[in-house]
C-alpha cells in the first residue's frame, strides 16, 4: 500500500502538473505557428493569429497555475471562471433585452432602444458566397476539421465572412429603415452547407420577405425614423421568429443553470478553504483554523468538530484513486443504468431525471476531479465537492424538469429543411 500511495501522489502530484502545464503550453504554441495554409485561408494573417493565440495559451497557463497556490489558488480560479461566464457578449446582450423589452408597433415607435417584429423588405440585395442567393445579408464559414492521432475529429474555424445591406422592416401598421452597420445575425437557420476534403463551408442568410424580430435604437432621420446600433447598450441584433422561441426557451434555462453553477461553485470554494482531515473513520472539521470563523468570531483558540463517517465512504475517500476513479468514470455506468431503466415505465421519470443529473455534472466533475488532484488536494475534499456538484445539479434538474423536457423535444425535431434551388427539367425534344 505505501507503494502505491508513493506511485500515485507522484503520478498526480503538484511535480506533475507543473509538468502538463509545460508540455500544454508548448504544444499549444507549436499549434500556433503560422503554417503556409492557415497564412492562405486566415484573414489578418498568420502572424497576427499566432500571437492572439500565444496571448490566449499564457493566459490560460496562468490560470492552470492557481491550483498549485491550493485551495485559496482553487477558490480564486473558480470566481474568475464564474466572473467571465458573468459577462455578456452581444447575443447574450440581444436576448436579454428581446426577452424584457414590449414588442412595439412601427406607427407608434418611440425614441430610444426598441423591439419590432415584421418583414424584411430589401432595399438592395448583394449576393451569397455559396450559394448564389440574393439576399439582404449573409453569413459564410468554413471550419477545418483536424484529426489527431487518436482518431478525433476537431473543427476549427478558418474563415467568417458576415454582410448586410440596409433594408426596411415592415408589419401592419407602416416601416422603417433599418442601417445595417454593426447588426448581428442571430439563430439563423444553415441555408446551405458544403463540404469539400477537410472542410465545411456553411452559410446562412437573412432574407428578403421572411419574418423577423429586431432589437435596436429608433432615432430620428430628418423627417423619419431609423433604426441603429445602440452603443451605449451595445445591442443590435436580428433574428427569424420562428428559430428565436425555441432559443428563448434555452436562454432561459441557462439562465437559472448559471445560478445554481454560481452556488455550487461558492460552496465548493467555501469547502476547499476548509481545514479538513479523515482519522480513523471520523472527518475532523477544524472550524477555528477556517479563516470566516477566526474573522466572525475573533478565535484565538484550537478547536475541532468530527463527524463519523459511513464505512464506504471513508474507505473511498482514504484509499488513492478511488475517488479520482469515480468522479471520472463514474458516470459511464450509471448512465448504463438509466438508460436500461428509462423503458420500465414506474421508473422512466425518476430515470431521465437521474441521467440528466449525471449528464448535467459530468464535465464539471470530470475536470474538477482532474485539477483538484493534481493540485494536491486530499480525497476528502474532491468527495464533497462532487457531492456538492451532483446534489446542485439534481436540484436544479428536479426543478426544472418540465421546462428542460420541453427545450429537449424543441431541439431533438428535425431542423427546417435547407432551401435548395429546384433542379431544372429539360423537356425532350
Amino acid at each position: 500500500m505505501d507503494f502505491l500511495n508513493v506511485l500515485f501522489n507522484l503520478v498526480f502530484g503538484p511535480f506533475t502538473f507543473l509538468i502538463l502545464m509545460v508540455l500544454f503550453l508548448g504544444w499549444q504554441a507549436w499549434k500556433m505557428l503560422p503554417s503556409k495554409r492557415q497564412k492562405n485561408a486566415s484573414r489578418g494573417g498568420g502572424f497576427s493569429t499566432f500571437w492572439r493565440g500565444l496571448l490566449v495559451v499564457l493566459l490560460l497557463s496562468a490560470f492552470m497555475a492557481l491550483p498549485a497556490l491550493g485551495g485559496p489558488g482553487f477558490a480564486l480560479l473558480a470566481l474568475i471562471i464564474l466572473l467571465i461566464s458573468l459577462i455578456p457578449g452581444d447575443e447574450r446582450r440581444f436576448f436579454k433585452y428581446q426577452q424584457n423589452l414590449p414588442t412595439s408597433k412601427i406607427r407608434s415607435l418611440a425614441m430610444g432602444i426598441v423591439e419590432l417584429q415584421g418583414r424584411a423588405r430589401a432595399v438592395k440585395t448583394l449576393t451569397a458566397p455559396l450559394s448564389g442567393r440574393r439576399c439582404i445579408g449573409y453569413r459564410h464559414t468554413i471550419h477545418e476539421e483536424e484529426r489527431d492521432d487518436d482518431g478525433d475529429t476537431r473543427s476549427r474555424l478558418i474563415h467568417k465572412e458576415e454582410r448586410c445591406l440596409p433594408f426596411v422592416l415592415e408589419d401592419d401598421t407602416g416601416d422603417v429603415q433599418v442601417d445595417a452597420k454593426g447588426l448581428g445575425l442571430y439563430v439563423l437557420p444553415v441555408f446551405k452547407e458544403q463540404q469539400s476534403g477537410d472542410r465545411v463551408a456553411r452559410e446562412y442568410v437573412l432574407e428578403h420577405g421572411a419574418e423577423y424580430l429586431l432589437v435596436g435604437k429608433a432615432v430620428r432621420r430628418g423627417s423619419g425614423v431609423g433604426i441603429v446600433r445602440d452603443n451605449i447598450r451595445r445591442v443590435f441584433g436580428i433574428a427569424p421568429v420562428g428559430h428565436l422561441k425555441r432559443r428563448v426557451k434555452l436562454n432561459a434555462q441557462l439562465a437559472v443553470w448559471y445560478g445554481y453553477t454560481a452556488a455550487i461553485a461558492i460552496v465548493a470554494a467555501l469547502i476547499l478553504v476548509l481545514p479538513l482531515e479523515v482519522v480513523h473513520g471520523k472527518l475532523l472539521i477544524h472550524y477555528a483554523d477556517w479563516p470566516p470563523y477566526r474573522y466572525l468570531f475573533n478565535a484565538a483558540d484550537a478547536g475541532q468538530g468530527s463527524v463519523e463517517l459511513p464505512a464506504s465512504i471513508a474507505t473511498l475517500v482514504t484509499t488513492p484513486g478511488y475517488m479520482l476513479v469515480l468522479g471520472i468514470f463514474g458516470a459511464i455506468p450509471a448512465l448504463v443504468l438509466f438508460a436500461t431503466t428509462m423503458r420500465i415505465p414506474l421508473l422512466a421519470r425518476l430515470s431521465k431525471m437521474c441521467a440528466g443529473t449525471v449528464a448535467v455534472s459530468f464535465p464539471a466533475s470530470f475536470v474538477g476531479m482532474i485539477v483538484m488532484q493534481l493540485a494536491g488536494f486530499d480525497s476528502i475534499y474532491l468527495f464533497l465537492c462532487w457531492a456538492i456538484l451532483h446534489i446542485g445539479y439534481a436540484v436544479f434538474v428536479v426543478l426544472n424538469y418540465c421546462q428542460l423536457a420541453a427545450v429537449m423535444n424543441d431541439y431533438n425535431r428535425d431542423e427546417p429543411p435547407v432551401r435548395k434551388k429546384p433542379p431544372v427539367r429539360r423537356r425532350k425534344r
